[in-house]
């Protein structure tokens, strides 16, 4: 709201000013969730992250997902044997590639869990 301003220097007025930070949503330290965006997040804890965080304009994309975590309302969706074996007999194949084959899955996810079984080894 005041983009002429550092956030420091928005701090110390504040600490001049006599002003207090009063915690919101479920009251965790540096938690500035109002109880309607928790009611709002918990409505939509199903979206993909990217449609996710376009809903709470305020805070980051990583600040809503850590959220979503930390209530433990996160979707995950273990890799089963099968889908583990189809991605190493495909390690070297594109990441579009694998998107075709896990079409199910986000592509953020099967870039992290392809990476991760490189790093393994066979």
């Amino acid at each position: 709201m005041l983009p002429h301003r550092t956030e420091a220097a928005i701090k110390a007025r504040a600490r001049t000013e006599g002003v207090s930070y009063l915690p919101q949503g479920d009251g965790g330290k540096g938690d500035i969730w109002s109880a309607e965006e928790l009611r709002c997040l918990e409505e939509h804890k199903y979206l993909p992250a990217e449609e996710l965080a376009r809903l709470f304009p305020y805070h980051s994309k990583k600040a809503v997902v850590n959220k979503r975590y930390k209530l433990q309302w996160a979707p995950v969706k273990h890799w089963s044997e099968p889908e583990l074996q189809r991605l190493k007999d495909h390690l070297d194949a594109p990441l579009e590639t694998l998107c075709r084959l896990f079409p199910d899955r986000p592509l953020e996810g099967i870039r992290i869990k392809r990476d991760r079984l490189r790093r393994s080894g066979p």
